[in-house]
């Protein structure tokens, strides 16, 4: 079972409203605000047992990303996206029920954004390569 949403710390409440509120004032109204509030219960039923470092439940990473996109004015897909990306890659959720939960352009992004973590993390296991998002020396 996954941890309730007023679980969440309360910056992250309000996180969550706020992002709601965004999704709600596209051109699909209410029932984007429902795709965006979907795709988070989906990724707190799947990280439900992981916690950051800070001790904080491990949804509040896909939740920050998609509250930038959000701000961002991102699309709903993108928005979605932020929520579900490391639903494949760090629990047992594949991308086929992706798919199946919320359509193939969500499911595409996901992939993609999948696939870039995998290439940047082999990048940076290579020696003497620096992390891509590492400020270069002057």
């Amino acid at each position: 079972e996954a941890p309730a949403p007023w679980r969440l710390p309360p910056a992250y409440r309000a996180m969550l409203a706020q992002l709601l509120v965004n999704a709600a004032t596209g051109d699909e109204g209410a029932l984007a605000a429902r795709r965006a509030w979907d795709a988070f219960v989906f990724a707190l039923r799947y990280h439900r047992r992981q916690y950051r470092a800070s001790g904080e439940p491990y949804v509040t990473h896909p939740l920050e990303v998609a509250s930038m996109l959000a701000k961002a004015e991102a699309d709903l897909p993108s928005i979605m996206t932020g929520l579900l990306h490391d639903t494949v890659e760090d629990t047992g959720a594949t991308l086929e029920l992706v798919t199946e939960r919320f359509g193939p352009e969500v499911s595409a992004l996901v992939d993609g954004v999948t696939k870039l973590s995998r290439l940047e993390l082999a990048r940076e296991m290579q020696p003497g390569v620096q992390p891509a998002l590492q400020a270069s020396p002057a």
